[in-house]
């Protein structure tokens, strides 16, 4: 269930299947918790869960550098709680703005990027964690799962980093300041609401 937070963190912006495309990663030292997102401002990174009585709760999210670079590095820390068995279907919708000239603008959906909803967000995770093949060894090692379902539990990822290739992102995701709202459901009941703010630099 921590890959399928960082998926809906992550994957307005189309960086989960960048940060798995690199060599293997390297373990750093943990860094400190991240700083809660109180209100829509610019700043450095940040989030905050929005469903206080969701069954999935983000208890930790640390991403680094800031604003993360490409190519570069991005060095990911995480802690989730699931209080329920997750099964497919997982209805996710993201939302996701561009800080532009003063003003959080709307990004469209194109091409299943931006403020996209997805019927079923399992089939997201099995296009960035291939169905047969082997799931990373920094999640097997620490016990997390990389498919649906996902069993109630808490999970945890040391801090880890990925190289990011010089990969190309759609027009509308060049060098910014980025705000992703994530609410992800299963038969109508929420199962979590997450809010990011963060920076690319291309």
């Amino acid at each position: 269930m921590l890959c399928m937070g960082l998926a809906l963190a992550l994957c307005a912006l189309q960086l989960v299947p960048a940060a798995l495309a690199g060599p293997q990663p390297q373990l750093l030292v943990e860094r400190s918790g991240a700083r809660r997102l109180s209100k829509l401002q610019v700043r450095g990174f940040s989030w905050e869960n929005c469903g206080p009585n969701d069954p999935v709760v983000v208890q930790s999210l640390s991403l680094s550098p800031d604003p993360i670079r490409f190519p570069g590095r991005l060095t990911v820390s995480a802690r989730v709680s699931v209080q329920k068995n997750v099964t497919s279907p997982v209805w996710v919708k993201l939302s996701v703005k561009k800080y532009v000239v003063f003003f959080w603008t709307p990004l469209p959906c194109i091409n299943n990027i931006g403020s996209c909803t997805y019927n079923d967000f399992c089939e997201v995770i099995d296009m960035i964690f291939q169905p047969g093949v082997p799931c990373p060894n920094e999640l097997t090692n620490n016990g997390i799962p990389c498919h649906c379902p996902f069993k109630k539990g808490s999970y945890n990822l040391p801090s880890t980093t990925f190289d990011l290739p010089n990969v190309p992102l759609p027009s509308f995701l060049a060098s910014g300041r980025y705000y992703i709202h994530a609410v992800a459901k299963i038969g109508g009941q929420e199962l979590t609401c997450l809010k990011m703010e963060l920076s690319l630099k291309t």
